[in-house]
């Protein structure tokens, strides 16, 4: 006959003082299942992060309060760094939109900007903004970049194509679109001022912006009411009948460069 005395001997004590019974082990086992949940969590986020081919995060794009204009822009350089205008504070710079596929134009467009690079470089940067962030990424943009001998400070760069439509717009007042751009040069001053946008198909308008290049960089002093926003032929900076025009015909000029 077992005596009480044998029975409490019996009873495990680890047992006998978790509150109702349940053994030390099952808390143990659960705080592991909780830890590897958490854990295969962390790894799931981490591989389902958007990435480039070459397995780069994609960059995302800055969040702009509504009602607010693109005033100052950053995007993603073709080194994966994310660079903007405010990098470029105290610097002259010309911006210009292309697509890495585009055959024909923007081929043209980039030569050009390669000569200009090479000629101004000591006092200006060069900066170009793809229009089809989908095909190039900071990759493709390093192969294009590659293809023109383009150093280290002329910059590609891509982003989303909402974002990008509205740097184009707002920024530079040029129409943007997927695979569709205005033919100009944007150049700005110092002080983040466009100061004009030229047709690179347009003589003329290419040795104005010539001209501005070498009288830009000796300026002191931040321009004042009309000669900041002075436009490639002296009017004022935004044209809307031309905008309007150009971005009717960007779907158009797309098709014929695809």
């Amino acid at each position: 006959m077992t005596t009480k005395k044998q029975l409490d001997s019996k009873i495990d004590p680890q047992r006998d003082a978790v509150a109702g019974g349940v053994p030390p082990a099952i808390f143990f086992w659960l705080a592991m299942l909780l830890v590897v949940a958490g854990m295969l969590a962390v790894y799931g986020a981490y591989r389902m992060r958007p990435t480039t081919p070459g397995g780069q995060a994609v960059y995302e794009t800055p969040k702009i309060p509504k009602g607010e204009l693109v005033t100052a822009f950053s995007l993603q350089e073709r080194s994966g760094k994310v660079v903007g205008s405010d990098d470029l504070k105290g610097k002259v710079w010309v911006a210009n939109f292309f697509f890495s596929t585009c055959p024909g134009s923007c081929r043209q467009q980039t030569t050009l900007v390669s000569e200009l690079q090479r000629k101004y470089h000591e006092d200006v940067q060069f900066v170009s903004i793809t229009c089809d962030p989908k095909q190039d990424t900071a990759e493709v943009l390093r192969e294009y970049a590659h293809q023109f001998n383009a150093p280290d400070d002329w910059w590609f760069l891509t982003g989303e194509m909402l974002y990008l439509r509205r740097v184009g717009a707002e920024f530079f007042q040029l129409a943007v679109d997927e695979k569709g751009h205005q033919d100009r040069l944007a150049v700005v001053d110092k002080w983040g001022n466009v100061r004009g946008r030229f047709n690179w198909h347009d003589e003329f308008q290419m040795e104005k912006l010539r001209k501005m290049l070498e009288q830009l960089p000796a300026e002191q002093s931040p321009p004042g009411g009309e000669e900041a926003m002075a436009d490639d032929d002296g009017s004022e900076a935004t044209d809307s009948k031309e905008a309007a025009a150009d971005q009717e015909s960007i779907g158009k000029e797309a098709d014929k460069d695809d």
